[in-house]
């Protein structure tokens, strides 16, 4: 099974295996991007609304990935409230303006919603600097959680 069945977002596995197949193929991946996001104060929810709520929340930001990237890209769940967007064949400027959109989209769900998303993310191109598939995820998924943390502390001052 490759999609998540609360959210139905592609998940772990598939990415698991999206990962295996692009490793063995000698293929060139200049053009790969990804965008790691993880849910801010998701616990609270949870823990203020029920899981219930949490749930909702879930499903509610995999609608607004969807609605941000489109069918050109792979929206995973990779587990709890993280998501990895995978866009094949894309450049900086079409990831940022991806990521305007999702802003957008987020502070029209939050105007009218009961539940308030806010999220960390990190994305970049796949390079020569990286020695493989793995390296890449790996760099996206550690500047993530460094976003994440600056944004903790900047809103603790």
């Amino acid at each position: 099974m490759e999609t998540d069945s609360l959210t139905e977002a592609f998940n772990r596995n598939y990415f698991n295996n999206f990962i295996s197949k692009l490793n063995k193929l000698n293929i060139n991946l200049s053009r790969l991007g990804a965008i790691n996001i993880d849910l801010d104060e998701f616990k609270y929810i949870n823990d203020t609304y029920g899981h219930q709520a949490g749930d909702e929340v879930l499903k509610d930001f995999v609608l607004i990935l969807n609605k941000s990237f489109g069918k050109k890209s792979k929206i995973i769940r990779m587990g709890g409230d993280e998501f990895l967007v995978i866009i094949e064949n894309t450049y900086p400027k079409e990831i940022e303006s991806d990521l305007e959109l999702l802003n957008s989209i987020i502070e029209s769900h939050n105007s009218h919603s009961k539940y308030t998303i806010k999220f960390s993310f990190a994305y970049c191109i796949y390079s020569d600097d990286f020695d493989n598939i793995y390296d890449f995820f790996n760099y996206i998924d550690n500047k993530m959680y460094q976003n994440k943390y600056l944004r903790k502390t900047d809103n603790i001052k």
